[in-house]
């Protein structure tokens, strides 16, 4: 019998594309069940995809036509018109989203921050789950209601970043 932190570990499917980094996945893996518990979306499936710098740069020119490498791109698979709130029709198993995290970019981040890389994966797989949940920081109050919600389930967690995001981050999204 498997407890229900057993299962939320089930929906997340990692695949590590970018071996040349070091990452630990499994504890990333883990990390990424809690923060969708957290975010009461753990009954959906989540994609995790950990690749390098070409690969990432081609899906920012082809998804948001920025040809250039970035840290995280999320795909939000459903349409919610409330963020956050997830329609019931949507079944247990959907595929709530797709999350490719740029190993390479994120360790420069990490050093820069002066944070592990641990760290900033685990901050940038919750800033993604709030996308794929339909927030967005479009405008200053979009960026404070996610930003918000992005720490309160850090510090569940207990990682803490020593710097705030960049200022420019919101365009690097």
């Amino acid at each position: 019998q498997s407890t229900w932190g057993n299962q939320s570990v089930r929906m997340i499917r990692l695949v590590n594309k970018c071996p040349s980094v070091q990452c630990d996945t499994t504890a990333l893996k883990h990390r990424a069940s809690v923060l969708a518990s957290l975010l009461r979306c753990d009954r959906f499936r989540i994609s995790i995809s950990l690749v390098g710098q070409h690969r990432i740069r081609v899906l920012n020119r082809t998804y948001r036509g920025h040809d250039k490498p970035t840290d995280v791109l999320s795909f939000q698979y459903f349409h919610l018109p409330v963020p956050g709130m997830i329609p019931l029709h949507y079944r247990d198993g959907d595929l709530l989203g797709k999350i490719c995290l740029c190993l390479p970019v994120i360790q420069e981040q990490s050093a820069t921050l002066n944070i592990s890389l641990d760290q900033r994966a685990t901050s940038l797989v919750a800033h993604s789950l709030c996308h794929c949940l339909g927030f967005t920081h479009d405008t200053e109050q979009d960026y404070a209601t996610m930003r918000k919600m992005e720490e309160r389930i850090l510090q569940q967690l207990e990682i803490q970043e020593k710097l705030p995001f960049p200022v420019h981050y919101l365009d690097s999204d």
